[in-house]
């Protein structure tokens, strides 16, 4: 009965992850002074671009970002295991879901420092105008209670 908390334990830190991960990729990730960009803008690239009439002009301000998008692959690595768990040691599983979160968690909070800003946009934005904004620190938190809540499992006995 104990091993069925642990992993109905472990399901419920995975969809909290889920949550955490979806929460970041749709609400906004960051904030440039008053722009708040969504979660996969920060991830994947944001091209800014204003229009005076006959007149636009466009400029890329993000591009990819390796670590950022090592939140969602982890995030996706996190819910094949648990899915697995019937097949690895479950308190592998717990170990290796936990990590996972942890280091996600780790990554979201600090989103500012971790983005890619591009050459050109670099002339009008600095490090000092990126702030976290308040979805994504919910999300943080998100994330270190699926961790939590999935290495409820590394405390059993067996």
């Amino acid at each position: 009965m104990k091993k069925n908390i642990y992993l109905s334990l472990a399901g419920l830190g995975t969809l909290l992850g889920l949550i955490a991960v979806a929460l970041y990729i749709f609400l906004p990730g960051l904030m440039i002074n008053d722009t708040a960009l969504q979660g996969y803008e920060t991830i994947f690239g944001y091209t800014a671009s204003e229009s005076w009439g006959p007149f636009s002009v466009s400029a890329e301000v993000l591009t990819f970002s390796t670590p950022l998008f090592l939140v969602l692959m982890m995030t996706v690595v996190a819910i094949v295991l648990v899915l697995l768990s019937t097949l690895l040691p479950s308190r592998l599983v717990n170990f290796l879901v936990s990590i996972m979160f942890i280091v996600s968690a780790v990554f979201v909070f600090i989103t500012p420092s971790m983005v890619v800003i591009t050459d050109e946009a670099m002339n009008f934005i600095s490090r000092d105008d990126l702030s976290l904004p308040a979805e994504a620190t919910i999300s943080g938190v998100l994330f270190i209670i699926a961790a939590l809540t999935s290495g409820a499992g590394l405390t059993s006995k067996k």
